[in-house]
């Protein structure tokens, strides 16, 4: 009796150790990742036990599913990846869920706990930004990707400057001004290259730039219209002037 217990007991042990391993396996494997604002971050497939300790995706859509509303806002550029980092992270070669780094916590909680406060919510307990490490495996932003942020170097503005002058040469003497004329050069009031010139078309040419200014939004399409107009009544007078010439004559 005591030997048949003995080989129940092995045959009973097997069978769970099989089994567990086999679970453990599956719950371990990647998977395409189901939760709706989760997907198109860089990432398809994520991992289980999550950084929340959810088993199973299943269970991760039910919990994740009260700040959908919160990642569709974008009250911060990174409260999406944020959020998925701990409900569907990223599936590694680890085999394990990395939790999110401590600065992208902090980047979404700076952005989102105003308008959480404001319905009356607070930053939950779960996701404290103390519990995250501040480097080594963890998820957050490319540091590369802030290099595109930067300012462009004065060499760079003054290239670009160089090409609309060049555009602006090949235009006609008419077509200068329009050509010249646009939204930063109206915001701080220049008058192009008409201001240093004293004959009567250029000071013709402020003051009808000036008014044009006051009455128009600083709109290109504003500009090209106001600029055919311009063009228009220079092309009146040059007439009147030329038919005048001739009757003279």
């Amino acid at each position: 009796m005591n030997r048949l217990e003995g080989k129940y007991m092995v045959v009973m042990l097997t069978l769970v150790l099989v089994s567990s391993l086999a679970l453990g396996k599956k719950r371990n494997r990647c998977e395409k990742i189901r939760i709706p604002f989760c997907k198109g971050l860089g990432y398809n497939t994520t991992i289980f036990p999550n950084n929340l300790n959810h088993d199973t995706q299943e269970e991760a859509i039910i919990s994740a599913s009260e700040f959908h509303i919160l990642a569709e806002s974008k009250c911060s550029p990174e409260i999406a990846l944020f959020l998925c980092s701990l409900y569907a992270p990223v599936c590694t070669q680890m085999h394990k869920a990395l939790p999110p780094c401590r600065a992208l916590c902090k980047n979404a909680r700076s952005g989102c706990e105003v308008l959480m406060k404001k319905f009356g919510y607070h930053w939950p307990e779960r996701f404290a930004c103390e519990k995250f490490p501040q480097q080594g495996l963890c998820v957050g932003r490319n540091s590369s990707t802030t290099s595109h942020a930067k300012k462009l170097k004065p060499g760079k503005r003054m290239s670009v400057h160089k090409i609309r002058q060049k555009k602006c040469a090949k235009e006609s003497s008419e077509a200068k001004l329009c050509c010249k004329l646009g939204r930063r050069a109206a915001k701080k009031g220049y008058y192009c290259n008409l201001k240093k010139k004293e004959d009567d078309n250029s000071r013709k040419a402020i003051r009808f730039r000036k008014q044009v200014i006051r009455k128009c939004s600083m709109h290109s399409s504003c500009f090209r219209s106001c600029c055919e107009v311009y063009q228009r009544k220079r092309r009146s007078s040059k007439k009147r002037n030329t038919e005048r010439e001739n009757r003279k004559q």
